[in-house]
């Protein structure tokens, strides 16, 4: 791993990496949770739409999208940009990554590959991560259960499906610094609130120029929100001493003057400064990374 620099503060080793300093206890006990499906990519699931959307898919991103279409189990797949080089980020800073979608296995194994395949495409084979994936059958299907049994998976946030952390996917040791990363807040489990990151997500993959607004723009470059908001809470972990489910409450709720509760709406994901600060962080490992759409495009 090519550092930048290095130093000893009271004793807890620290590292500067691609200009973020970073507690390496920290980072390679970081485990990241990544949802498929409006989150990593939007499936174009009805054969009957492929051929328009694909259209304007192409005519939207040019020779841009050469590298953001695959197709799993049979089905496109519009990958949002800037997740190869964020994932590259993340394995170099130590950290796990693991994907847990509620659709089929087949689907979310195959799509895992091809994503593993292109971010980590210059590193040999046996230096690349491992990458579980968790499926349908590893969520917990709350209509199944008596009221009772229901209520143990219930978080603030009603769902009939959950996705259960602890238990299914890491030990409790390890939920302090594991982080699920979802656009739907409804599969976060009863406990596990402090631990969710959630991204913005709309309707559409690329917004159709005539309704353009800044949703849009939040939900099409995720991914560098997400750079920039992790690169926070990891400061955050070091200034204060905290885990990064702590720390991810701190940023996420905290410095919002909010709570969390049933109406919480994540404001950080409207805050433009963790998309231009993300951004710059993956252009180091991807240069040709931009804002697709600029906010002046938008209707506030």
């Amino acid at each position: 791993m090519p550092f930048i620099g290095k130093q000893v503060i009271d004793k807890v080793k620290l590292f500067v990496y691609k200009g973020t300093i970073m507690n390496q206890e920290i980072s390679k006990k970081l485990h990241l949770v990544f949802d498929i499906d409006d989150c990593l990519a939007t499936a174009i699931k009805y054969k009957y739409k492929a051929e328009d959307e694909l259209s304007h898919f192409k005519e939207s991103l040019g020779n841009d999208g050469d590298d953001l279409l695959m197709t799993a189990y049979g089905y496109p797949h519009q990958i949002y940009p800037g997740f190869y080089a964020l994932w590259q980020w993340l394995h170099q800073l130590g950290a796990t990554i693991t994907v847990f979608s509620s659709g089929i296995k087949e689907r979310n194994v195959e799509l895992t590959e091809q994503l593993k395949k292109r971010a980590f495409c210059d590193i040999p084979i046996d230096k690349q991560p491992q990458i579980k994936v968790f499926s349908q059958e590893d969520t917990f299907d709350t209509t199944r259960f008596g009221s009772e049994r229901r209520e143990e998976f219930q978080s603030v946030w009603f769902g009939n499906l959950k996705k259960q952390l602890l238990g299914t996917v890491v030990s409790e040791s390890e939920l302090p610094y594991t982080l699920l990363i979802e656009d739907d807040k409804s599969y976060c489990a009863k406990n596990e609130e402090k631990n969710l990151i959630l991204l913005p997500s709309c309707s559409t993959y690329y917004p159709y120029s005539s309704r353009i607004d800044q949703r849009d723009f939040e939900s099409f470059h995720k991914a560098y929100y997400l750079c920039g908001l992790l690169k926070k809470i990891l400061s955050v972990c070091e200034e204060k001493q905290l885990t990064p489910m702590m720390a991810s409450e701190y940023v996420q709720v905290t410095l919002e003057n909010e709570t969390i509760n049933r109406d919480f709406y994540f404001p950080s994901q409207h805050n433009i400064a963790y998309y231009e600060d993300g951004l710059k962080t993956l252009q180091q490992f991807e240069p040709q990374l931009k804002f697709f759409f600029s906010l002046d495009d938008c209707t506030r």
